[in-house]
């Protein structure tokens, strides 16, 4: 009896869910179709790998260049110092040497301009193309001349970079 009971609720429900009630569109003559494609940003950035730094002399590493860059319009693509760089300086130190053998260089954009401080967007690149140098920011890193009286030896410091994507609509200031 229980079951009867329960299938014939079953029924019902299922009965009724059929007699709803279906909207469907009126027949047209014609019509339009949206058709889209979206291109993905794409870039490569070439940051130089080494420069060598001379005593009582300015030294000025190769530009940073877009050697193939697409992006959307408004797009940008920025270059930063993320470590490395202290009160406007590099830090080098002797190889082998004391951990106190150390010496600094003054790091700018502009040959004697004002240092460099990390997260300071030193390229800024835009549009599309090969080989595009900066928009914004010189892409040159200037350092100034090493003190004479070093010790003889090795010195290595490192700067560390990030290349980072800012969408068109980030209207987020940067450091320059």
């Amino acid at each position: 009896m229980k079951k009867r009971l329960v299938m014939g609720m079953m029924s019902a429900a299922l009965i009724a869910g059929m007699v709803l009630p279906v909207h469907a569109e009126d027949n047209t003559t014609g019509g339009e179709m949206s058709v889209n494609y979206t291109q993905g940003n794409t870039y490569v950035i070439s940051i130089p790998k080494s420069v060598t730094l001379q005593q009582g002399k300015e030294t000025t590493a190769e530009q940073m260049k877009a050697t193939s860059i697409n992006l959307a319009p408004g797009a940008k693509v920025h270059v930063k110092v993320t470590e490395g760089i202290t009160d406007g300086a590099v830090t080098l130190s002797l190889k082998n040497g004391e951990t106190t053998d150390k010496v600094t260089s003054k790091v700018s954009l502009t040959s004697g301009g004002d240092v460099i401080t990390e997260n300071t967007v030193v390229a800024e690149f835009t549009g599309s193309g090969n080989d595009i140098e900066p928009t914004k920011g010189t892409g040159t890193l200037h350092f100034a001349a090493l003190q004479d009286g070093m010790r003889a030896g090795e010195w290595e410091g490192k700067l560390e970079f990030s290349v980072s994507f800012v969408p068109a609509e980030n209207t987020e200031s940067t450091t320059e």
